[in-house]
């Protein structure tokens, strides 16, 4: 289901394929919101210039990280990279100089398999990801509800429910739903990833950390502690 919102800035990270289309997309909204692409490759970048309102070369998470967060409280995400973007940017910004809380990516626990799950990819470094498609679903695909917009077959559950509702023993599971803001492009908003950080703040221990649609979904897995605590 297409997810209408009234805010003005979407940041797209990455301006490879996806990222180029989603730039398009987006601006082909009436009325046309901000769009501000970010990507490390200029190359890219010039790609997107044209119809992007503001780019900038750099890292996509450095760039998040930097944004005074009264104002980009408004704003929406939306990743194109293949990166657990919500868990890189919370590693980084919870063991910026100064914290008091330190956060580490942790391996994902052998009990972690996330049911229904047609194709799933698991890296090195321990980002897991997983689809309710095992084919390349077209770019625009609306994301209806309750059933497959290609195969038109049912699907009761969405992905972004199966994945919070993983047990693993010691471990909470906690995901960030991506809402389709137009037709094949998703993402989230900024304020969902502040809460998130606000309630791991108080809530030390370990955590699966995901984002997912309805069909689509990366995880991780990630701890939070006081400074003061791994220190005794």
């Amino acid at each position: 289901m297409v997810h209408r919102v009234n805010r003005e800035t979407y940041i797209v990270i990455g301006c490879g394929h996806f990222g180029h289309r989603a730039v398009q997309a987006l601006k082909s909204l009436s009325p046309s919101p901000r769009v501000i692409a970010v990507d490390r490759d200029r190359n890219q970048l010039r790609a997107v210039e044209r119809r992007a309102d503001q780019v900038h070369h750099g890292d996509g998470i450095h760039y998040l990280a930097g944004l005074p967060e009264s104002q980009a409280v408004s704003y929406w995400i939306v990743p194109a990279l293949p990166l657990h973007l919500a868990l890189e940017w919370m590693l980084y910004t919870l063991n910026r100089a100064g914290a008091t809380y330190t956060a580490e990516r942790l391996p994902l626990p052998k009990a972690f398999n996330p049911r229904k799950v047609l194709w799933q990819h698991c890296t090195p470094t321990g980002t897991f990801y997983c689809s309710l498609s095992d084919f390349t679903c077209p770019d625009d695909c609306p994301e209806p509800e309750e059933y497959c917009y290609v195969t038109q077959q049912p699907r009761p559950t969405p992905l972004y429910l199966i994945l919070k509702e993983i047990t693993c023993a010691g471990y909470h599971s906690l995901v960030v739903r991506s809402r389709i803001i137009v037709p094949g492009v998703g993402g989230y908003p900024f304020a969902d990833l502040l809460t998130l950080r606000s309630f791991l703040l108080s809530n030390e221990g370990n955590y699966l950390l995901s984002t997912a649609c309805t069909c689509h979904g990366i995880a991780g897995a990630i701890s939070i502690f006081a400074k003061e605590k791994q220190e005794k």
